[in-house]
């Protein structure tokens, strides 16, 4: 049984050269974008892009900004027009695990707060980095905000994002 899209598609990428998509437009999904954003290659960026502590520091790594506005100074190069799919509603996820989940995001960052004031300053980074606070949708209006200021198009779908991105695909 196959549990995640990761696992079923870990067969089917492809690396090719940017030069194919010059001249394009590139349907991207943006929580996928965010996930994958700290393991990227940019030319041009020399410092780590996911900070140590992003829980403690608000959720939203500094080091992303630098990242998205070279990833987009880049597509430009090649006239690579991007346009940023999120996802609207979620549906069907009526469990009650929201609550729990957030209460224990809570009790993680008290743990960690904890080892801080105690002056234990790595088994606080150790704490922090076991927080699940940071998740791609959680960090929505913060991309949103980036690019509209680099004057990216983007569109919210109405449910899934990658059905809409996929409707994109046809029309382009």
């Amino acid at each position: 049984m196959i549990g995640s899209f990761d696992e079923w598609a870990q067969d089917l990428h492809q690396a090719s050269p940017l030069e194919q998509l010059r001249n394009n437009y590139v349907g991207i999904e943006a929580a996928e974008y965010l996930r994958l954003l700290p393991k990227l290659q940019i030319d041009g960026i020399q410092r780590k892009i996911l900070e140590e502590l992003p829980a403690a520091l608000g959720g939203y790594p500094f080091g992303y900004d630098a990242v998205i506005q070279r990833t987009i100074e880049i597509w430009r190069e090649y006239n690579i027009t991007p346009v940023f799919i999120f996802s609207g509603l979620e549906v069907g996820k009526r469990d009650n695990t929201a609550w729990r989940t957030y209460e224990d995001v809570i009790r993680t960052h008290i743990l960690a707060w904890n080892e801080y004031d105690s002056g234990h300053g790595q088994a606080a980074v150790n704490q922090f980095g076991q927080s699940t606070y940071n998740k791609p949708e959680d960090m929505f209006r913060y991309l949103q905000c980036h690019l509209k200021k680099l004057g990216v198009k983007y569109q919210v779908a109405p449910f899934g994002a990658w059905a809409q991105v996929s409707f994109f695909a046809l029309m382009w």
